[in-house]
């Protein structure tokens, strides 16, 4: 009976220490993420102040920066403005975001973008509710803002879609019946030229 008292009594402790090393150890763990993650963005924000950023783009409300850590390499930084959060990618994968970050830090770089770059940001296209950057805006349908402005398009032929010129080509539909109908009430020299051009087309198709 006293063998199972203390037996029962050693399994209990052993728990409770499992549970409390458990905890110690997620504790740590827990704190070396939060001090990576605050190491990062501490490096993002000095790159920011000492001009080791670069305007990527802004399209709607979102904003992105390049800059480069010894860590991470080439990295992007994203500010979402209408939310106030960073998010850090590296490529097309989110590694880090603002949530498990110091507040100050985030504010600190939220406002180090918005001063550097308040003129990339502010100077924008907007294309049926769309926002671009006047540089995104200028390499994605490459176009300069300043020559739509003036109505130059610099030399750049406006070509029809597909879907124009199917309109153009069957503005005028003709049907053989309807040309040789014609030509026995009106003669062939008195065709349209459209109605004479289905006429010689009409034995190439």
């Amino acid at each position: 009976m006293v063998y199972s008292m203390i037996l029962l009594g050693g399994i209990c402790l052993g728990y409770l220490l499992n549970n409390l090393v458990r905890r110690i150890l997620d504790f740590y763990q827990e704190r070396n993420y939060k001090k990576e993650i605050n190491d990062i963005f501490q490096g993002i924000l000095d790159n920011i102040y000492t001009h080791k950023t670069s305007f990527n783009n802004r399209i709607n409300n979102t904003v992105s920066v390049m800059t480069e850590l010894d860590k991470l390499g080439s990295i992007n930084i994203v500010y979402l403005m209408d939310r106030k959060d960073i998010a850090v990618f590296k490529g097309d994968k989110c590694i880090y975001t603002s949530d498990s970050a110091e507040k100050t830090l985030v504010e600190e770089i939220i406002m180090g973008v918005e001063i550097f770059y308040k003129h990339e940001i502010n100077d924008v296209v907007n294309v049926m509710g769309m926002v671009f950057s006047r540089d995104e805006f200028e390499k994605k349908f490459g176009v300069k803002v300043d020559d739509i402005k003036k109505g130059n398009f610099g030399g750049l032929k406006e070509e029809m879609s597909d879907i124009e010129k199917i309109k153009k080509r069957n503005a005028v539909k003709f049907n053989i019946d309807e040309i040789l109908d014609r030509i026995s009430s009106v003669g062939i020299e008195n065709l349209t030229p459209e109605e004479r051009n289905f006429l010689d087309n009409y034995n190439n198709e």
